[in-house]
């Protein structure tokens, strides 16, 4: 859903356009601390997908915030929009 706090309603519409295509991925976090993430998509090979996590997972550990002491990844889990999830070993 757009929204201004996402960045998808602006008045720079090219720039938004240009990000989107170059592959920015939103994403956001509840109040229990997970994150969640649209990571691919059916189409994607399972390569594809591989990479796109670890590189989601290499941004995550490379913005962890100073003040996080400790394990800052404790879980993952991957599922489908309305599927089971599925653990996975980090």
């Amino acid at each position: 859903m757009p929204s201004p706090k996402a960045g998808t309603v602006t008045n720079d519409i090219e720039k938004v356009i240009e990000e989107l295509r170059a592959g920015r991925v939103e994403f956001r976090n509840d109040k229990q601390g997970d994150i969640h993430a649209g990571l691919g998509k059916r189409s994607f090979t399972p390569q594809q997908l591989m990479e796109n996590i670890r590189h989601f997972m290499g941004a995550l550990i490379h913005n962890k915030p100073a003040s996080v002491k400790g394990a800052f990844i404790k879980n993952v889990y991957l599922s489908t929009t309305m599927g089971p999830a599925l653990k996975i070993s980090v």
